[in-house]
């Protein structure tokens, strides 16, 4: 199969950090970790890695739209 005809799927959710990167800004990396240890902003834990929802990013944030 010719790759350049392959398309890449959206992840479901990304990192701490891809998710800072796609906020651009607009609140800072305590903020973030604040916001999930208080319930604000949801996530799902792999172990000691922290998943941000594209979906909540887009529907908090404005992130993609």
């Amino acid at each position: 199969m010719d790759e350049q005809h392959l398309v890449q799927p959206e992840p479901l959710g990304v990192s701490v950090a891809e998710a800072l990167k796609m906020i651009g800004g607009k609140i800072g990396r305590s903020t973030l970790y604040d916001a999930i240890k208080r319930g604000e902003l949801a996530s799902v834990r792999f172990g000691s890695r922290i998943i941000i929802p594209l979906a909540v990013l887009r529907r908090q944030f404005g992130v993609g739209q």
